[in-house]
């Protein structure tokens, strides 16, 4: 089964859907590089104590409050088109268990004793 992933193509988003699409991709991108590299800076030590602290709660609270604030942003103003709804909740389904799971790997990382 193939998922249309042009969500809000022509109907409802004025034709942006690609652009919006390329857009998502590169934050999320973007979020997961940099959250790697700062997990690493800090799980191999490059950080002092006090540093390690402050970037980890920087990136406990950006992976908690982002995620969400996109797929509102994402729903409220590119929604899907009417006939791609049930695809939309799909992707949206999957990104959350995605961000889920890596803010639970973030809190272990950072507020268990690793």
């Amino acid at each position: 089964m193939a998922i249309d992933t042009n969500f809000g193509g022509d109907v409802r988003a004025g034709g942006d859907g690609g652009r919006i699409r390329k857009l998502e991709l590169l934050l999320w991108t973007a979020a997961v590089l940099a959250t790697g590299a700062a997990l690493f800076f800090i799980v191999a030590g490059g950080a002092g104590a006090g540093h390690r602290r402050a970037l980890g709660k920087l990136l406990f609270v950006a992976w908690t409050i982002g995620p969400p604030a996109w797929f509102l942003i994402r729903y409220r103003f590119w929604p899907p088109a009417p006939g791609q709804i049930e695809s939309f909740r799909i992707e949206q389904g999957l990104a959350r268990s995605v961000w889920a799971g890596i803010l639970v790997l973030m809190a272990v990382i950072f507020f268990g004793h690793w």
